[in-house]
C-alpha cells in the first residue's frame, strides 16, 4: 500500500505514475485515502498524463489548424483535436478531485 491506496499500477506512464505518488501523499494527509477506489485513482492518473501530453503537444504546436487553397488563402481555420482531448481530460480530473474534497 502507498499511504493508504494501492500500489501504482505498472501499465500507468510516467507523468501518471508520479502524479499517482502525488495524489496519493494529498489524500491521505486530508484523511480520505482508504475511501479512494483504486480504478478511480488510475482514471484520474491516467487522465492527467493525456491532459499533460495534450498540453505540451498544443504548447508546441498552436491550438488551430489552418487549411489553405491552392492560392496560399486561408480557407478554413479549426481547433486541433488535442483541445477536445484536453478539456475531456481536465473534466474527468475536476471529478475526481471534487469528489474527494479538492
Amino acid at each position: 500500500m502507498t499511504n493508504g491506496i494501492g500500489k501504482c499500477p505498472e501499465w500507468l506512464g510516467d507523468l501518471a505514475r508520479s502524479e499517482w505518488d502525488r495524489m496519493a501523499e494529498k489524500l491521505a494527509a486530508a484523511g480520505v485515502a482508504e475511501s479512494v477506489d483504486v480504478v478511480e485513482m488510475e482514471t484520474y492518473c491516467r487522465a492527467y498524463e493525456t491532459w499533460r501530453r495534450a498540453e505540451a503537444w498544443i504548447s508546441e504546436n498552436g491550438l488551430v489548424a489552418i487549411q489553405r487553397n491552392d492560392k496560399g488563402e486561408v480557407k478554413s481555420i479549426t481547433a486541433v483535436p488535442h483541445v477536445g482531448i484536453a478539456k475531456a481530460a481536465q473534466a474527468q480530473m475536476r471529478q475526481f478531485l471534487t469528489g474527494h474534497g479538492f
